[in-house]
């Protein structure tokens, strides 16, 4: 998958907050400090990470309730409208997923309630398929990911260390490992972080992200990235390179409009971001 996280996300990787009324304006080329990065709400209810437009790298999208608000790129450098995608009740729902649920290319939505997760596979409003898996709210994590080299994205759960993968959708794991130190690590992430097609786990201790390429419980990668000003880490591929790198999300280095957030995003593992959407 070519998430979040969720966040995140995300993986798809997700940031939940709620819009102030007020509007903070940093001078140009000033970091923003701990105080106003705590007090830099989003206006949003969370950050979703995918694909939404098949356009082979993922975007990052609002969701506002149940609306998913969606930045596509400029056309001939002139800003095309937001497609803004309804779906499920909103903060009702356990959790909103994102993945490519049919293998077409494109992510779409799904929400979970309770141990069923129900997926959307044409952005019509309706759920095409419903898959029970795991525990439910009882589960550590829900995870989506490729863990073969299906085109289609599947559900995990994690448990602690342990990793319950299902790769046919079926309901019944066909994989599991142990990775990581469970709930003691500060985070847990998806992505393909060797560009080989298949999603494996990451953990996230402090600004270091130790990633694993082959479900092998060692980490074959560790990269530094972020710092104390970070609200959120997400996963994604950000520039279409066919592997997901790190990005997370602060407040603006120049000015903030409204209820908006900064995503410094890395393309090459080289700890320096590559670039910056506001979103």
């Amino acid at each position: 998958m070519k998430n979040l996280n969720l966040l995140i996300v995300f993986s798809w990787i997700i940031f939940f907050g709620s819009c102030t009324k007020e509007e903070i304006k940093l001078p140009d080329n000033e970091e923003p400090t701990n105080e106003v990065a705590q007090r830099v709400l989003v206006c949003a209810d969370e950050y979703l990470i995918g694909d939404f437009l098949g356009l082979g790298f993922d975007q990052i999208a609002r969701r506002v309730n149940n609306e998913i608000i969606i930045r596509r790129p400029d056309l001939n450098g002139q800003p095309l409208p937001d497609m803004i995608l309804t779906y499920g009740t909103g903060n009702s729902e356990d959790e909103y997923l994102v993945g490519d649920w049919n293998g077409d290319g494109f992510d779409n939505l799904a929400v979970r309630r309770g141990n069923k997760i129900y997926m959307d596979y044409n952005n019509d409003t309706q759920h095409d398929f419903v898959q029970s898996y795991g525990l439910g709210n009882q589960e550590d994590q829900y995870l989506v990911g490729k863990w073969t080299s299906s085109r289609r994205d599947r559900i995990g759960v994690r448990r602690g260390n342990k990793l319950y993968l299902d790769t046919n959708g079926n309901s019944s794991h066909d994989i599991f490992y142990r990775y990581g130190r469970g709930n003691r690590e500060d985070q847990y992430l998806v992505g393909d972080w060797n560009g080989d097609g298949i999603d494996n786990m990451a953990v996230r201790r402090g600004n270091l992200i130790l990633m694993n390429f082959d479900s092998d419980t060692q980490h074959d990668r560790a990269q530094r990235y972020g710092g104390t000003l970070d609200l959120a880490y997400h996963s994604g591929d950000w520039n279409g390179d066919g592997s997901n790198n790190i990005g997370t999300n602060r407040a603006p280095i120049h000015s903030i409009e409204g209820c908006r957030l900064g995503f410094f995003l890395d393309f090459n593992f080289d700890a320096q971001h590559d670039e910056l959407r506001v979103r």
